[in-house]
């Protein structure tokens, strides 16, 4: 990123916030539906439409108005494994974005720190 050019430097960091921006949104309706699904598992086996029916719920409740109209997939809960197992996928997710993210800053932030330093000591 540091040799690219302004223009494409900006292009970059658009592709990586929104990125950040769907892992963080979209695991946060996922961790939402996986919660409201074990719950309600605990009880009874939910229909399709059931199904379809929280998904739906769940990516509102998240994402709000941010969707667009006819965004919402009925079927996208049938398509993600990790649905049904045992424990939450999703969580750890956006986690670990996060420390990643927080983790690089802090490496360039130093890096930067030592090129002053050596800079300042050796002229």
């Amino acid at each position: 990123m540091a040799t690219a050019v302004p223009q494409d430097q900006l292009i970059i960091l658009d592709g990586l916030l929104e990125y950040a921006a769907r892992v963080v949104l979209g695991a946060s309706s996922n961790f939402m539906f996986e919660e409201k699904l074990f719950e309600k598992r605990q009880a009874r086996e939910l229909s399709v439409e059931e199904l379809c029916a929280l998904d739906e719920e769940t990516q509102l409740a998240s994402l709000g108005d941010a969707l667009e109209d006819g965004s919402l997939h009925p079927y996208r809960w049938a398509y993600v494994p990790h649905y049904y197992g045992s424990t939450f996928y999703n969580f750890p997710t956006p986690l670990a974005c996060c420390l990643v993210w927080d983790c690089t800053r802090s490496t360039r932030q130093n890096q930067n720190r030592s090129k002053r330093a050596t800079t300042s000591c050796f002229p």
